[in-house]
C-alpha cells in the first residue's frame, strides 16, 4: 500500500468531521423520536429579482444541523452567538458578522443565545415554490462533492 498524501490525510479529516456531524444530525433525530419536544425554528422566506433569502431564527440552547448546499452562497447572523463545525473546523461567531458558504458545506450550530440567521442564494430562473427551490439548492448527501477520485479513492475506502 502507498504512503498518504497530506491532501488524502485532510481528505480523511474532512471524513472524520462529516461523520461526526452526520452522528449529531442523527441523535437529534432519535431524541425527538423518542418524544422530547423539536424547538420551534421559524423560517421566512424573501425574494427578490434574482434572489431568494431565508432566515431563520434559533432559540438559545438550541443545536441544529444545516443541509447540504450545491452552490455558494452568502450567511449573516444578525444577531446571536454561535459555536459551528464544518469541515474547515469549529469556530465561535457573534452577529452581526457575514460569512460565505462553499458548494458542499454542511455546518452543525450550538447557538449560545437567541440567533438570527439568513442565507442569501441566487435564484435565476426566480423560483417562489419553496420545494423547487430546496430540490435545486440542497443535496441528501455527499455524492455531487466526493472526495476523491479513482484508485486514491479505494485506497481510502481500504483504510476506513
Amino acid at each position: 500500500m502507498k504512503e498518504l498524501t497530506v491532501t488524502q490525510v485532510q481528505e480523511l479529516q474532512e471524513l472524520r468531521i462529516r461523520d461526526q456531524i452526520d452522528g449529531l444530525q442523527n441523535f437529534l433525530c432519535e431524541a425527538v423520536a423518542s418524544g422530547i419536544p423539536a424547538p420551534e425554528l421559524p423560517l421566512t422566506h424573501s425574494f427578490t429579482d434574482g434572489i431568494y433569502v431565508r432566515e431563520i431564527f434559533i432559540p438559545a440552547q438550541t443545536f441544529v444541523v444545516g443541509k447540504i448546499h450545491r452552490h455558494a452562497h452568502l450567511n449573516y447572523i444578525t444577531k446571536g452567538k454561535v459555536t459551528m463545525i464544518t469541515k474547515d473546523g469549529r469556530e465561535t461567531l457573534e452577529g452581526p458578522c457575514t460569512l460565505y458558504s462553499k458548494a458542499g458545506t454542511k455546518r452543525a450550530l450550538f447557538c449560545h443565545t437567541d440567533t438570527i440567521w439568513t442565507t442569501v442564494h441566487a435564484n435565476p430562473t426566480n423560483e417562489t415554490d419553496i420545494d423547487k427551490l430546496e430540490e435545486i439548492m440542497l443535496t441528501p448527501d455527499y455524492t455531487p462533492f466526493p472526495l476523491l477520485q479513482g484508485e486514491d479513492q479505494i485506497l481510502i475506502g481500504a483504510l476506513i
